[in-house]
């Protein structure tokens, strides 16, 4: 084998190794490191300075009260074993300390992405819990916005919140008016936790249609929780995608 080979083999066989494996880089440029937050090494082959992923979860709607941690946090993909069920399905919100999670619901209910960072007061299906898998990349949701408008200001959400008449969230509970953008897929409830008429909002939707839907379902001036979707919710209750 020429040196020419020998030079390029070890790069070639770290290129296939990085290709081949779970190891999702951030970026397109050398030396980025993967989203895992366990380890991973980078594009150039060094060992990356990773975190361990992290999603807490809480019996109550202030993330405060919570059992063993052993039982109702989750680190990397983990763990759906019947033993934790009981515990798990009293669990009314969640923080994502480190990675972006995909929840899962028991019975005929869509999963919830919670991105990292995120503290969800109230969950999209409340205590039914069934596990929670962390996604090593950065979902679309992550990226999704709704801003709403009370005619003189307005206030943009990224994440789930059920109980806008609750904490720091209340000023906003019965606050919009209308929609005034958004990004992805949403629905907004008039009665906290849940509750009450929704209307789903959905990507390519028009401005002024949604407004005057929201007028029509009587939803202005009296929302109390806005939910962030995977999908389409229109035709959708459970929110399956």
């Amino acid at each position: 084998m020429s040196n020419q080979w020998m030079t390029l083999l070890p790069i070639f066989l770290l290129l296939v190794a990085v290709e081949s494996s779970d190891h999702l880089p951030l970026g397109d440029g050398p030396g980025e490191c993967s989203k895992l937050c366990n380890t991973g090494v980078d594009m150039n082959g060094n060992e990356c300075n990773t975190r361990k992923c992290l999603l807490q979860t809480y019996k109550d709607d202030s993330l405060s009260l919570s059992y063993n941690p052993e039982w109702v946090n989750f680190f990397h993909t983990d763990k759906t074993e019947p033993d934790r069920y009981p515990y798990m399905k009293e669990m009314s919100s969640a923080k994502a300390v480190a990675g972006n999670w995909k929840i899962q619901y028991f019975g005929n209910e869509g999963d919830q992405v919670v991105c990292e960072g995120e503290k969800i007061p109230f969950l999209d299906v409340n205590d039914e819990l069934k596990g929670a898998e962390e996604l090593h990349e950065n979902p679309p949701d992550c990226n999704y916005y709704l801003r709403l408008t009370n005619g003189d200001s307005i206030v943009r959400f990224t994440r789930s919140n059920g109980i806008l008449n609750k904490y720091a969230s209340k000023k906003w509970n019965d606050w919009a008016t209308g929609i005034v953008s958004f990004k992805g897929y949403w629905r907004v409830y008039k009665d906290s936790k849940w509750g009450g008429d929704y209307f789903d909002i959905c990507e390519g939707d028009d401005v002024t249609a949604i407004n005057k839907g929201l007028k029509e379902e009587g939803l202005v001036g009296t929302i109390s929780g806005v939910q962030r979707l995977s999908c389409c919710g229109k035709n959708n209750p459970n929110r399956i995608c």
